[in-house]
């Protein structure tokens, strides 16, 4: 697959020039897992993130400051707020978005906030909403 842009707006395309998703997005990472990170022109603030699959069906809706993919279906996202958490592909919360920063590190998540700093294993978190 490669990019294209049109009007600084940009999709995927296939080896012949058809369109294998809409070319809309401002941003466009490339697919991982079969999950594809993007962002769109906001109202109110210059782009909001969300992530399509290859469909181009919307699996976490565009409504955050940036998305990070970390495997095993879970992304972690930032709110306009600044919080971080943790969703799964089913837009699922697995840890809420109350973290001033996450990172990983192998399977260990390391979330931190004014009360301290938590780490979590990516294979034991369950849906907490």
């Amino acid at each position: 697959i490669a990019t294209a842009g049109k009007n600084e707006l940009f999709g995927y395309i296939d080896s012949d020039g058809n369109e294998i998703t809409s070319i809309k997005y401002l941003t466009l990472n490339r697919p991982e897992d079969g999950y594809i990170i993007c962002s769109v022109p906001a109202r109110f603030s210059s782009e909001l993130f969300g992530v399509i699959n290859k469909s181009e069906n919307t699996v976490i809706p565009f409504a955050y400051d940036e998305i990070t993919y970390i495997g095993k279906d879970m992304f972690i996202v930032r709110a306009h707020g600044g919080k971080t958490g943790v969703i799964n592909s089913k837009n699922r919360i697995m840890l809420g978005l109350k973290y001033d920063k996450i990172t990983k590190d192998g399977d260990i998540l390391t979330a931190e906030n004014k009360n301290g700093i938590q780490s979590f294993n990516i294979n034991e978190l369950t849906i907490i909403k």
